[in-house]
C-alpha cells in the first residue's frame, strides 16, 4: 500500500484538497486588487469622486464579463483568433518603438559628445 501523505485534522477531516480552491481564490483576489491599484496609480487619479467612478466602471466591466454566457469553445476561439494575435502585435509594436527610441537616443548622445570635444 502506497503512502499518500494525507493531512488529518481530527477524526472527520482527512483530505484537504478543497483548501487549494481557497489558495487559488486568494491569489486571484490579490492579483485583481493589485491590478486595479496600479491602474489607478498609473492614471494619477487623486480625487475621491474620480476614483469611485473609475472603480465602478472597472467593476461593471468585470461583472458584465462574468455574467455573459460564454462556452469554453467560444473563449478558446476568441483567445486563439483575437486575443493572442492582438497581444503579439502590441508587444511587437512596443519592442520596435522602444528599440527605435534607444537607437535614436544613443546616436543623439554620441553626436552631442562629439560636438563638445
Amino acid at each position: 500500500m502506497g503512502l499518500w501523505r494525507l493531512v488529518y485534522i481530527g477524526t472527520f477531516i482527512s483530505h484537504l484538497d478543497f483548501l487549494s480552491v481557497f489558495q487559488w481564490l486568494s491569489g486571484a483576489f490579490i492579483r485583481l486588487s493589485l491590478f486595479i491599484f496600479l491602474l489607478l496609480d498609473l492614471w494619477s487619479v487623486k480625487k475621491t469622486k474620480q476614483k469611485i467612478w473609475l472603480l465602478s466602471g472597472i467593476f461593471l466591466i468585470m461583472l458584465i464579463g462574468i455574467v455573459l454566457p460564454f462556452s469554453e469553445n467560444q473563449v478558446l476561439t476568441y483567445t486563439r483568433l483575437y486575443l493572442l494575435p492582438a497581444v503579439f502585435i502590441w508587444f511587437l509594436f512596443l519592442l520596435i518603438s522602444l528599440s527605435t527610441l534607444e537607437i535614436f537616443s544613443k546616436s543623439a548622445k554620441e553626436e552631442k559628445n562629439n560636438m563638445g570635444h
